[in-house]
């Protein structure tokens, strides 16, 4: 008979091996990891709030026509990118587009950049102006990637691998993508 599969002196419940008394710990060791994971989770979610200086007094729901697209955009700043996400957990470019013009002018949008670059009239690079959609072919041919003109040679988009943020149409990578402009009433 081996060790462990011999009766434990004691009766039921007790344990002459000293291997098993130590269990106990390692699993309170392990629940407070676990707890420790849960609120570091909890606080990088808290993280992700709107930042109130960008914030117009509404609460940002749609009809919001005292923001631009530019100033609602900027209230997602840092979120995460989401393919089909349209919220703070996550977005993608065409997703933070449709949010930002539903919130700031009740404009109902395509979900996908490449129907929303047929929407609006052309503007070219040199007459954009703040609000515009600025449209990138960044895989292959058609328009796959969209973002909102801000004014100076910058725009707010969702990047893969940053989330909500700015870049500037200066950047060899997006000046050598540059598929177009649109404007939206």
């Amino acid at each position: 008979m081996s060790e462990w599969s011999r009766p434990r002196p004691g009766g039921p419940g007790r344990s002459a091996c000293r291997r098993e008394r130590f269990r106990r710990p390692r699993l309170r060791a392990s629940r407070l990891a676990l707890l420790c994971c849960a609120v570091m989770l909890c606080a990088s979610c808290a993280a992700m709030r709107p930042n109130p200086r960008f914030q117009t007094g509404s609460t940002g729901g749609s009809g919001d026509r005292a923001a631009d697209p530019v100033t609602v955009a900027e209230r997602y700043l840092g979120v995460p990118y989401r393919l089909g996400g349209e919220n703070r957990r996550g977005m993608d470019c065409s997703g933070l587009v449709l949010v930002a013009f539903r919130e700031a002018r009740s404009l109902k949008l395509p979900r996908n950049s490449g129907e929303q670059f047929s929407l609006g009239r052309p503007v070219g690079r040199r007459a954009l102006k703040r609000c515009d959609l600025v449209f990138f072919r960044t895989g292959g041919g058609t328009v796959n990637h969209v973002g909102i003109y801000a004014g100076g040679g910058r725009f707010i988009h969702a990047a893969v691998r940053r989330g909500v943020c700015w870049e500037s149409l200066a950047t060899e990578y997006w000046s050598s993508r540059w598929a177009g402009a649109r404007r939206l009433p």
